[in-house]
């Protein structure tokens, strides 16, 4: 079944309100997205990379897997990288995201050192 039936008009236009809608960015952010983009828009092959990415973290434990570590350093750089509507500040929303990649790095090197399990 085509992911496209998932993909409604009210996914990409949203009041200011909608924007919280945590249901709907998980619907958006998903790897249904991704393929959406990989198979009907040839432009957006790296919006639908980051799109798989970023779903993919969210959908599995992390236990410190080299492709988790890769895949973590990615979204670090591709969201540090962001320049949403040329301001130079990272907005909340990104420096959250970057913030968490990193305690997440650290919290999982310290438990690691703390109890050698790897």
């Amino acid at each position: 079944m085509s992911p496209l039936f998932k993909m409604t008009k009210r996914h990409l236009t949203l009041s200011s309100q909608e924007r919280q809608n945590v249901r709907r960015a998980a619907e958006l952010f998903s790897r249904s997205t991704a393929i959406l983009l990989q198979r009907y828009c040839e432009d957006e092959k790296l919006l639908a990379h980051f799109i798989e990415t970023a779903s993919l973290q969210y959908k599995r434990s992390f236990t410190g897997r080299e492709d988790q570590i890769k895949a973590l350093d990615y979204m670090y750089y591709s969201v540090s990288n962001m320049v949403p509507d040329e301001k130079r500040n990272m907005p909340s929303f990104q420096k959250n995201i970057v913030m968490q990649i990193t305690s997440l790095k650290m919290l999982f090197d310290d438990i690691n050192n703390k109890h050698n399990s790897i």
